[in-house]
């Protein structure tokens, strides 16, 4: 086998993709893989692949982020339009019309809100959540079991041992 290798080696190694291997590069251009092994540590091929998947990595994240943006903000106008028309409708129609007016202007102000990140009706304190749910499955260990049933007004002690040997 010769023992030169294309200068094109890298190349061809970074496109295999996911079927990466010295031993594919060695079978392409006819080489020892020992060759392709030594041309990838003098010219740093690791290095150079991270640092060429870090660069593609940060454009694919860049791109998901300025489509998202452009989702957010085609998505504002249209609830924004919609409660613009909701406003008019408020002003121009008798009563029983204005009644939709009323139900498009609410969900328009709710979903340009959520677009916004600011707080709906759903929302609710994480600290809230995590208090509620540690006081409900955090039990005494041992001698006070009976307090915390006689709390939760639980008649199954099976169930709080079997939670306390967890």
């Amino acid at each position: 086998m010769s023992q030169r290798l294309a200068s094109d080696a890298f190349e061809y190694y970074v496109g295999l993709g996911a079927a990466r291997s010295y031993q594919s590069v060695a079978a392409h251009y006819g080489v020892s893989k020992q060759t392709v092994t030594t041309h990838a540590t003098r010219d740093k091929w690791q290095e150079r692949l991270a640092a060429i998947e870090a660069k593609a990595r940060e454009s694919g994240e860049k791109r998901a982020i300025e489509t998202l943006e452009e989702l957010n903000e085609r998505s504002l106008k249209m609830w924004m339009a919609v409660e613009k028309r909701a406003l008019e409708a408020l002003r121009n129609y008798p009563m029983a019309s204005a009644m939709d007016a009323v139900r498009s202007l609410d969900i328009a102000g709710r979903n340009v809100r959520l677009i916004r990140g600011e707080p709906t009706e759903r929302t609710e304190n994480v600290e809230t959540i995590v208090r509620r749910e540690y006081e409900r499955w955090m039990r005494p260990v041992g001698g006070d079991t009976g307090a915390a049933q006689a709390q939760d007004g639980g008649d199954e002690p099976e169930a709080d041992d079997a939670a306390a040997s967890v």
